[in-house]
Protein backbone atom coordinates (compact mmCIF):
# COMPACT_ATOMS: atom_id res chain seq x y z
CA UNK A 1 0.00 0.00 0.00
CA UNK A 2 1.39 3.38 -1.02
CA UNK A 3 0.83 5.95 1.71
CA UNK A 4 2.63 8.81 -0.05
CA UNK A 5 -0.62 10.77 -0.46
CA UNK A 6 -1.18 10.58 3.29
CA UNK A 7 2.41 11.47 4.17
CA UNK A 8 2.92 14.40 1.82
CA UNK A 9 1.44 17.85 1.45
CA UNK A 10 2.22 21.04 -0.41
CA UNK A 11 0.90 24.39 0.80
CA UNK A 12 1.50 27.84 -0.69
CA UNK A 13 1.02 31.18 1.05
CA UNK A 14 1.47 34.63 -0.50
CA UNK A 15 3.66 37.12 1.30
CA UNK A 16 1.58 39.89 2.82
CA UNK A 17 2.18 43.32 1.30
CA UNK A 18 2.90 45.42 4.37
CA UNK A 19 5.63 47.42 6.08
CA UNK A 20 9.07 47.37 4.49
CA UNK A 21 7.95 45.02 1.73
CA UNK A 22 5.14 47.43 0.71
CA UNK A 23 7.61 50.34 0.63
CA UNK A 24 10.00 48.33 -1.57
CA UNK A 25 7.21 47.54 -4.04
CA UNK A 26 6.07 51.18 -4.23
CA UNK A 27 9.63 52.44 -4.68
CA UNK A 28 10.24 49.89 -7.44
CA UNK A 29 7.12 50.96 -9.36
CA UNK A 30 7.86 54.67 -8.95
CA UNK A 31 11.49 54.09 -9.95
CA UNK A 32 10.46 52.11 -13.03
CA UNK A 33 8.08 54.82 -14.20
CA UNK A 34 10.61 57.60 -13.58
CA UNK A 35 13.41 55.69 -15.32
CA UNK A 36 11.20 55.10 -18.37
CA UNK A 37 10.20 58.76 -18.54
CA UNK A 38 13.81 59.93 -18.15
CA UNK A 39 15.05 57.53 -20.82
CA UNK A 40 12.36 58.66 -23.25
CA UNK A 41 13.12 62.32 -22.48
CA UNK A 42 16.81 61.69 -23.11
CA UNK A 43 16.03 60.06 -26.45
CA UNK A 44 13.85 63.03 -27.47
CA UNK A 45 16.45 65.56 -26.25
CA UNK A 46 19.16 64.00 -28.39
CA UNK A 47 17.60 64.51 -31.81
CA UNK A 48 19.42 61.58 -33.40
CA UNK A 49 17.89 59.11 -30.91
CA UNK A 50 14.29 60.22 -31.39
CA UNK A 51 13.60 57.23 -33.63
CA UNK A 52 14.75 54.84 -30.91
CA UNK A 53 12.37 56.20 -28.25
CA UNK A 54 9.59 53.62 -28.78
CA UNK A 55 12.11 50.78 -28.88
CA UNK A 56 13.83 51.97 -25.68
CA UNK A 57 10.45 52.39 -23.95
CA UNK A 58 9.44 48.82 -24.88
CA UNK A 59 12.79 47.45 -23.67
CA UNK A 60 12.32 49.26 -20.35
CA UNK A 61 8.84 47.77 -19.94
CA UNK A 62 10.10 44.27 -20.66
CA UNK A 63 12.99 44.68 -18.21
CA UNK A 64 10.76 46.02 -15.45
CA UNK A 65 8.20 43.27 -16.00
CA UNK A 66 10.98 40.68 -15.73
CA UNK A 67 12.36 42.22 -12.53
CA UNK A 68 8.91 42.62 -10.92
CA UNK A 69 8.71 38.86 -10.26
CA UNK A 70 11.06 39.44 -7.33
CA UNK A 71 8.28 41.48 -5.71
CA UNK A 72 5.64 38.75 -6.09
CA UNK A 73 6.78 36.43 -3.33
CA UNK A 74 5.08 33.26 -2.16
CA UNK A 75 6.23 30.69 0.35
CA UNK A 76 5.61 27.06 -0.50
CA UNK A 77 6.16 24.35 2.02
CA UNK A 78 6.22 20.67 1.30
CA UNK A 79 6.31 17.71 3.61
CA UNK A 80 7.41 14.55 1.89
CA UNK A 81 8.78 11.40 3.52
CA UNK A 82 9.24 13.17 6.84
CA UNK A 83 11.23 16.10 5.43
CA UNK A 84 9.86 19.64 5.72
CA UNK A 85 11.05 21.92 2.90
CA UNK A 86 10.15 25.60 2.60
CA UNK A 87 10.82 27.40 -0.67
CA UNK A 88 10.60 31.06 -1.58
CA UNK A 89 8.81 31.35 -4.94
CA UNK A 90 9.29 34.49 -7.03
CA UNK A 91 6.50 35.32 -9.48
CA UNK A 92 5.26 31.70 -9.50
CA UNK A 93 8.28 30.83 -11.66
CA UNK A 94 11.56 30.90 -9.81
CA UNK A 95 12.17 28.89 -6.62
CA UNK A 96 14.81 29.24 -3.96
CA UNK A 97 15.11 26.77 -1.10
CA UNK A 98 14.52 28.69 2.12
CA UNK A 99 14.77 25.99 4.81
CA UNK A 100 14.82 22.20 5.05
CA UNK A 101 14.66 19.95 8.11
CA UNK A 102 13.76 16.38 8.98
CA UNK A 103 10.66 16.39 11.19
CA UNK A 104 12.09 13.81 13.58
CA UNK A 105 14.96 16.20 14.45
CA UNK A 106 12.66 18.98 15.69
CA UNK A 107 12.32 19.72 19.40
CA UNK A 108 8.83 21.17 19.21
CA UNK A 109 6.10 22.27 16.81
CA UNK A 110 3.84 24.65 18.71
CA UNK A 111 1.45 27.57 18.19
CA UNK A 112 3.28 30.89 17.90
CA UNK A 113 2.03 32.06 21.30
CA UNK A 114 4.12 29.38 23.05
CA UNK A 115 7.43 30.56 21.55
CA UNK A 116 9.98 32.80 23.23
CA UNK A 117 12.83 33.97 21.02
CA UNK A 118 16.15 35.07 22.51
CA UNK A 119 18.58 37.53 20.95
CA UNK A 120 21.05 34.94 19.57
CA UNK A 121 18.42 32.66 18.04
CA UNK A 122 18.07 32.15 14.28
CA UNK A 123 14.56 33.08 13.17
CA UNK A 124 12.99 32.39 9.77
CA UNK A 125 9.93 34.66 9.68
CA UNK A 126 8.16 33.33 6.62
CA UNK A 127 5.32 35.17 4.92
CA UNK A 128 3.11 35.49 7.97
CA UNK A 129 3.00 38.83 9.71
CA UNK A 130 4.13 38.47 13.30
CA UNK A 131 2.54 41.84 14.08
CA UNK A 132 -0.92 40.50 13.17
CA UNK A 133 -0.66 36.73 13.76
CA UNK A 134 -3.43 34.35 12.78
CA UNK A 135 -4.55 31.33 14.80
CA UNK A 136 -2.91 29.17 12.12
CA UNK A 137 0.57 30.53 12.84
CA UNK A 138 2.84 27.81 14.18
CA UNK A 139 6.55 27.62 14.94
CA UNK A 140 9.00 24.77 14.46
CA UNK A 141 11.87 24.85 16.94
CA UNK A 142 15.17 23.04 16.61
CA UNK A 143 17.46 23.53 19.62
CA UNK A 144 21.21 23.19 18.98
CA UNK A 145 22.32 23.76 22.58
CA UNK A 146 23.49 27.39 22.67
CA UNK A 147 21.02 28.67 20.08
CA UNK A 148 17.73 27.59 18.64
CA UNK A 149 16.28 27.85 15.15
CA UNK A 150 12.67 29.01 14.88
CA UNK A 151 10.67 28.78 11.65
CA UNK A 152 7.21 30.33 11.53
CA UNK A 153 4.71 28.83 9.09
CA UNK A 154 0.98 28.69 8.43
CA UNK A 155 -0.34 25.33 9.53
CA UNK A 156 -3.27 23.33 8.24
CA UNK A 157 -4.94 20.37 9.91
CA UNK A 158 -3.39 17.94 7.43
CA UNK A 159 0.06 19.47 7.94
CA UNK A 160 -0.11 18.99 11.69
CA UNK A 161 -1.48 15.49 11.25
CA UNK A 162 1.48 14.54 9.08
CA UNK A 163 3.92 16.23 11.47
CA UNK A 164 2.41 14.33 14.39
CA UNK A 165 2.77 11.09 12.39
CA UNK A 166 6.51 11.69 11.96
CA UNK A 167 7.27 13.22 15.37
CA UNK A 168 4.48 12.34 17.78
CA UNK A 169 5.89 13.82 20.99
CA UNK A 170 6.64 17.35 19.76
CA UNK A 171 3.48 18.54 18.02
CA UNK A 172 1.01 20.65 20.00
CA UNK A 173 -2.27 21.05 18.12
CA UNK A 174 -4.42 24.11 18.75
CA UNK A 175 -7.58 25.35 17.03
CA UNK A 176 -7.13 25.96 13.30
CA UNK A 177 -9.24 27.77 10.73
CA UNK A 178 -8.57 25.26 7.93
Amino acid sequence: MDDSSFNSITHTVEKKVEGKYRLQRIMYIVGAVLASILLCALCVAVKMLIYFTPVMFMLCLILFKYLFIYFQIEYRYTIERGVFTMEKVFGAKKCKKYYQVTLSELDSIVPHTDVTVNKGDVVFPSCISLAEPTPDLYAMIADDGDKKTVLYFEATKKTLKIMRYHNKNTVVIDTLRH
